[in-house]
């Protein structure tokens, strides 16, 4: 069996959360733990109970730490505020230390034969 790549999703995101503040899932799934948290405004970086990644902020993205990595790089080259460019790269950085059991496929291994 072979394990499916997890699509990357990107929508509008619902800021009504307050500075600091950690939503308690995204996308329907938990958060398992915080990476970042902005501190200028609302915005954290999670990863979640089936070991995706997401950003949450104006914009809600979700998938791997490969995708959220090349997502927030595009980003960072069009942004106009130097304050987003530096919590995209900020979140590139963390990504790119998070643990790579992380990036493992979620599911029982086939066994050898």
């Amino acid at each position: 069996m072979r394990h499916r790549r997890k699509v990357f999703t990107a929508r509008p995101g619902d800021v009504s959360y307050a500075i600091g503040e950690v939503p308690a899932e995204v996308v329907g799934v938990p958060v398992s733990r915080v990476l970042l948290a902005r501190a200028d405004r609302a915005g954290t970086l999670v990863q979640l109970a089936d070991r995706r990644f997401a950003m949450v902020g104006e914009v809600v993205s979700v998938g791997s730490a490969h995708d959220l990595m090349s997502y927030a790089r595009r980003r960072t080259v069009r942004c106009p505020s130097a304050a987003d460019r530096r919590w995209l790269s900020a979140c590139v950085r963390a990504l790119a230390d998070a643990p790579a059991a992380a990036a493992r496929p979620v599911g029982p291994r086939e066994p050898r034969t």
